[in-house]
């Protein structure tokens, strides 16, 4: 099994915003194994057919050298509602497959929808996405994630969002939230009740 993976939305054939995946994969091996990454994802990703409409996840589990890619046609989850969940010693910069730190806090999430987890009072992300808050007019982000998103950057570079601290205790001072990550891209106009943020 490779160590490392990335999750790649699949618009109509069509790999979305494969630059980012690069360079965050890029970032992974260098980290993990010390070496720069020989995969070209523009070259490696081939879309079979019967895959070529709709919305598409793509989960490619990769090394230095190789990867393997499983496609399947992509519904959203609905979440609703978050439980936080604190831990001073979680840490998760890189995709790896290797999420069982995750699934354990996933685990005591109660009858919530998925975990927000809180390091050092610090909002991080949940189980599996970054988070936005909303504040007036401005999305704001926080600037602790565990894992820097591939949405989130293309957010960042496109001046659409901004990073902040956000505290736990000040969570209740926003005007809604929303959760992002590859396969959930950001919806201007979609914000969830600070009340679904169960503590």
């Amino acid at each position: 099994m490779f160590p490392l993976f990335e999750t790649i939305r699949i618009v109509d054939g069509a790999a979305q915003q494969l630059a980012y995946h690069q360079i965050r994969m890029e970032q992974a091996t260098e980290a993990h194994y010390g070496v720069p990454l020989e995969l070209n994802l523009a070259q490696v990703v081939d879309v079979p057919k019967k895959f070529s409409k709709g919305l598409v996840k793509l989960r490619l589990d990769y090394g230095v050298h190789a990867c393997s890619q499983a496609y399947a046609h992509y519904k959203a989850r609905s979440i609703k509602t978050l439980r936080t969940i604190k831990d001073e010693d979680i840490s998760y910069k890189i995709k790896a497959t290797d999420r069982s730190h995750i699934d354990r806090l996933w685990s005591q999430r109660g009858p919530c929808d998925d975990i927000l987890i809180v390091k050092d009072g610090m909002v991080t992300d949940s189980s599996y996405t970054n988070i936005l808050f909303l504040k007036g007019n401005d999305w704001i982000t926080p600037n602790t994630p565990l894992l820097k998103g591939t949405q989130r950057a293309y957010l960042l570079d496109a001046g659409l969002i901004t990073e902040a601290s956000v505290h736990l205790d000040a969570i209740g001072d926003y005007d809604g939230f929303q959760l992002v990550n590859a396969m959930m891209p950001f919806q201007e106009n979609y914000v969830m009740n600070v009340r679904g943020i169960h503590y």
